[in-house]
């Protein structure tokens, strides 16, 4: 089990491997309008005062074919959350709430 935090992490690293889309453009061109926004981000332009705000631990960044590192925010409210699931819902991604 996850919290919203950790299970965003999981699922765009899953979505991510499974369409290895070669860049942060391919990638964003796939998710729906409000998973673009702030979601994903490069590591390099990242500001220092907002790198708390993504997973930017060396094993939780993701390199595309394109040599660009990404990572993923960890800032998910209920709503958000429930929109990533939604969108990998639509791939056949299995997401069950428990507890």
């Amino acid at each position: 089990t996850f919290n919203k935090r950790k299970l965003a992490l999981e699922l765009f690293t899953d979505w991510i491997n499974k369409h290895n889309p070669a860049n942060i453009d391919d990638l964003k061109n796939k998710l729906s309008e409000d998973l673009q926004k702030r979601t994903v981000a490069l590591v390099e332009q990242i500001p220092e005062k907002r790198k708390n705000r993504y997973h930017m631990q060396e094993d939780a960044l993701i390199e595309l074919p394109s040599g660009e590192r990404i990572a993923i925010s960890n800032q998910w409210g209920l709503g958000t959350i429930e929109l990533l699931i939604d969108f990998v819902r639509q791939d056949n991604f299995v997401v069950e709430k428990v507890g």
